[in-house]
């Protein structure tokens, strides 16, 4: 397994498989889902990257802000509200996240599994979680987990997509 170094990144086409990648990325449907796991796959590490390095995971995330009674008045008689922010998936972006942590962890062991869980945890963190900082370590959990995603296309015999998998 090949690993990208901090500071460098597909998006500056430093990635470890970034030669790899390229070809995989000639072979994919301009629009529209993949035909296949391994493409699928692909598609989904370039949609949540492509979507954090464009639009810092606003497209990925849902906001939901409900405004909540304080129990307390105003000066004036007007009851008190506060905001209450749920952040949540975006479903369309939640299933190429599930795609890749499904797929990809259930091909690795100690180690490496730990690491792919672990840049996982941290990818859906800055997805739900947190407002990202476009930082070289926010950018290395991307790399981390598109370098996973490549290693597996290539180490992975390719099969049909799970026949639950939504194709929108």
């Amino acid at each position: 397994m090949k690993r990208t170094p901090l500071g460098e990144s597909y998006w500056n086409n430093g990635g470890a498989y970034q030669k790899e990648l390229d070809e995989l990325n000639e072979k994919m449907p301009v629009i529209g889902a993949a035909d296949t796991l391994n493409g699928e796959l692909v598609r989904a590490v370039n949609r949540l990257y492509y979507d954090y390095c464009n639009n810092g995971n606003s497209n990925a995330c849902m906001v939901d802000i409900d405004e909540i009674e304080t129990g307390y008045e105003d000066e004036d008689g007007n009851m008190e509200y506060e905001e209450e922010e749920t952040r949540t998936w975006n479903p369309y972006y939640e299933k190429f996240f599930n795609l890749i942590l499904d797929t990809v962890e259930s091909a690795l062991e100690g180690r490496e599994r730990e690491t792919f869980l672990s840049s996982m945890a941290k990818l859906e963190d800055m997805v739900i979680g947190l407002e990202p900082g476009f930082s070289a370590q926010e950018m290395n959990v991307y790399d981390t987990v598109t370098d996973y995603v490549v290693w597996y296309v290539l180490n992975h015999e390719d099969k049909p997509l799970p026949e639950r998998y939504d194709r929108k």
